[in-house]
């Protein structure tokens, strides 16, 4: 089994120390519990898409830059009351294979699921799904405002196409390419938005060295994360 850092931490911490601020996001506190969740969270998402994978590609990840932007984000969101329904998490859950067994939804291997392979709860779980389908949203808000006109989607296959367009095959790929180029321009979107929710962002160095470990750093001016 999987023992994050965070629970270690969790042992050595009480009540006044998990509710002391870590930062702040303009004039809102954030607490050490608020960033433990948080980085929960980024864990069990990864946990979650990558399976046995997880051991081997969680050193690449920045686990404490993703849990920034995780809060960077759902503040975000909920200042422009981007929400998640009951609803759209149970929707959302029914349709995962994992969770299904021979065409329906196996509750006694989603809760032996969360419990054993996630070492949390049922309740927890589902209320980060809703804050995934939440940050998802974001995204969707972004993509649904890039349109690429005509001649400006042929302009861009031109530059990736220096040797010539062939015209038949254009009018094969366009709507691929379409779609494509809508999809880099959300994630430079994303990118955008994460850097301007940063400029909001103060941590409290301190309180991070006293707490997580003195190699612990202050978030580099050029972004606290990774995420896409």
């Amino acid at each position: 089994m999987i023992i994050p850092p965070f629970v270690i931490w969790g042992v050595f911490m009480d009540k006044g120390q998990k509710n002391s601020a870590l930062g702040s996001i303009g004039p809102n506190q954030i607490s050490v519990q608020q960033y433990l969740t948080s980085y929960k969270a980024v864990e069990h998402q990864l946990m979650f898409l990558y399976g046995p994978q997880f051991e081997s590609l969680k050193s690449l990840v920045n686990f404490k830059g993703e849990a920034w932007d995780r809060i960077l984000l759902l503040d975000y969101a909920k200042r422009e009351k981007i929400r998640t329904s009951d609803e759209e998490v149970v929707d959302w859950l029914s349709t995962q294979p994992l969770f299904t067994s021979h065409g329906r939804f196996d509750v006694i291997f989603y809760k032996r699921y969360i419990q054993s392979a996630l070492r949390t709860n049922t309740r927890d779980f589902e209320e980060e799904i809703r804050q995934i389908l939440t940050i998802a949203k974001i995204r969707e808000r972004l993509h649904s405002q890039i349109h690429l006109s005509d001649n400006e989607l042929k302009e861009l296959y031109a530059k990736d196409h220096p040797e010539g367009v062939d015209e038949k095959k254009y009018e094969e790929e366009r709507e691929k390419f379409r779609q494509t180029k809508i999809d880099e321009k959300t994630a430079k979107e994303m990118r955008t938005l994460l850097e301007k929710l940063r400029g909001s962002l103060k941590v409290d160095v301190e309180t991070m060295k006293r707490i997580f470990g003195a190699e612990e750093k202050a978030p580099s001016p050029d972004g606290v994360g990774t995420t896409k």
